[in-house]
């Protein structure tokens, strides 16, 4: 938490992220990453944290962002080699709908803002800053 708040980021809580950390498929709970991933997801969290901003509107919930290897192979349709497992990926919930957050995300990536996925599910938009571009719908 304290590292997250070094970060100062304006309309995503900490809490948010750690919640996400917190939750559990069946009888497994995820966990925060190991110490030597967490500035992988600083340029993720910060283009999230943009995205809000362009939206005018805070972050609604963070569905997902790092995986434990066991909680991820928990998840339904996670691939093994997800970026959630690298610490480079998010899953946000904002009260606009997917398909406009992905709109504000790809405009941001044209710019050059950042590399990385951007997935269109039903409830949620992914973001990653893996370092290609690429786009799915889930």
């Amino acid at each position: 938490a304290a590292y997250l708040s070094k970060q100062r980021f304006r309309y995503i809580s900490v809490r948010q992220i750690i919640e996400a950390h917190m939750k559990m498929h069946g009888p497994v709970r995820n966990t925060p990453p190991p110490r030597s991933m967490w500035r992988n997801i600083v340029p993720t969290l910060r283009v999230a944290d943009r995205v809000a901003h362009e939206l005018r509107a805070p972050l609604d919930d963070v569905v997902s962002v790092y995986r434990s290897p066991r909680y991820n192979a928990t998840c339904p349709g996670a691939k093994r080699e997800s970026m959630h497992t690298k610490n480079l990926a998010v899953d946000i919930k904002f009260k606009a709908s997917p398909s406009s957050v992905a709109a504000v995300a790809e405009k941001l990536r044209k710019k050059g803002y950042f590399r990385g996925g951007i997935g269109r599910y039903g409830s949620f938009t992914h973001i990653d800053t893996r370092g290609e571009n690429v786009d799915w719908h889930g």
